[in-house]
């Protein structure tokens, strides 16, 4: 028997167990990127329902607008009608509701202001002796 014969079955058993590693590798790759295939399937899913939902929710949103803006009309065509046109110009401008501004939480301004001191002239505190 030769000696590169002694040696074959061994080689070969190796060789079977690195194919069977690089299979078991392959697999186990191809069952992540099965998982991330899914993963993005649903994420495309739930973007279109998102997507879809948002849409819905512009078109109700529009009626709803829609109907306001109708029922203003009407209320305003009545105001009119009874004589309150006095009235229509305080309600031009509408007013905040809610919390106010922080602007008007702030201490007010005193209602007198200094002038300015015009550059050149002081003033002294002490009057100036005058012929008595």
């Amino acid at each position: 028997m030769p000696a590169h014969t002694k040696n074959g079955p061994q080689r070969l058993i190796s060789e079977v167990q690195l194919f069977r590693i690089r299979v078991a590798t392959a697999e186990s790759e191809l069952k992540v990127l099965r998982e991330d295939a899914r993963q993005a399937k649903r994420r495309r899913k739930e973007a279109k329902q998102i997507a879809r939902n948002a849409r819905r929710q512009v078109k109700r949103s529009k009626a709803g607008l829609a109907e306001l803006i109708q029922a203003l009309g009407k209320a305003e065509a009545r105001l009119f009608k009874a004589g309150g046109r006095v009235l229509a110009g305080e309600m031009a401008k509408p007013k905040s509701a809610g919390k106010g501004n922080s602007r008007t939480s702030r201490k007010s301004e005193p209602t007198t202001r200094r002038r300015p001191k015009k550059p050149g002239i002081r003033q002294s505190k002490v009057a100036a002796p005058g012929p008595s």
